[in-house]
């Protein structure tokens, strides 16, 4: 039997070795979101490297790999960003048209509002007319003149139904502005304010859009000796990678 503990520390660590292990990754503070993701991702391409147990690679070739790495994580970000823009621009189209609804619907309840006022007027005006012809058939009936009975039941009639009017006026013009003013005003704040939001979105996925796409574009055109030569090698030979490192990718 062999004593571990009687072996050189390197031997027995060696030894006692059965399983490797990557506990965390670190990131620095401060990152763009593509940067973040696409540093996460090389190292979690070395970590698969490290934990599959793959054997020691040149410096060219593990570099490319991480890069590769980096390079389908920004890919994949980019798809996810213009499938969520495109459905963010379907939204905003049902908002806009929304939007336009609300509009609409305040330009009629301005014109319902007009309505009431021109009613209230007209109220007003009969009320006035009907309370001049009580007041000139009491003059009538108080000197006696002839037909004195039949102008105060005209002028009480008359003076009714302008009451009457008036109410409705009234009635009509407190739902005008108690209700359908409020509805319509409420409506045009809430579209104006959905599609404010939606259009906001569309601009965050466009930025994140045009970030994957200048970052792509510098790393297939990265010059460096080892990280854009090892990119561009692993994009050319990504197909021959073996079954465990294709599935990862």
């Amino acid at each position: 039997e062999v004593n571990i503990a009687a072996l050189p520390a390197s031997v027995a660590r060696a030894k006692r070795s059965v399983h490797r292990d990557v506990e965390e990754i670190l990131l620095a503070k401060g990152m763009s979101r593509q940067l973040a993701g696409s540093e996460i991702a090389k190292e979690l391409g070395r970590a698969f490297l490290f934990l599959n147990e793959y054997p020691s690679l040149h410096v060219v070739t593990e570099a490319g790999f991480c890069e590769l790495c980096a390079y389908f994580w920004v890919q994949h970000d980019r798809r996810r960003n213009i499938l969520q823009q495109e459905a963010s621009e379907r939204v905003l189209e049902q908002c806009q048209k929304e939007e336009e609804e609300a509009v609409e619907f305040m330009r009629t309840v301005q014109g319902e509002i007009e309505d009431a006022k021109r009613e209230r007027a007209e109220a007003d005006e009969a009320e006035l007319v009907a309370n001049k012809k009580l007041a000139e058939a009491r003059e009538a009936n108080f000197y006696g003149w002839p037909g004195a009975q039949r102008k105060m039941d005209v002028a009480k009639v008359a003076l009714e139904e302008a009451h009457k009017e008036l109410e409705e006026a009234l009635e009509a013009e407190a739902r005008v502005h108690g209700v359908r003013l409020v509805q319509a005003q409420t409506r045009l704040k809430d579209t104006a304010e959905a599609v404010f939001a939606v259009k906001k979105d569309v601009e965050k996925f466009q930025s994140h859009i045009e970030a994957c796409n200048l970052f792509l574009l510098a790393q297939e055109n990265n010059p460096h000796p080892i990280y854009g030569k090892g990119l561009r090698k692993a994009l050319r030979g990504y197909d021959a990678a073996d079954a465990k490192m294709g599935y990862f990718l």
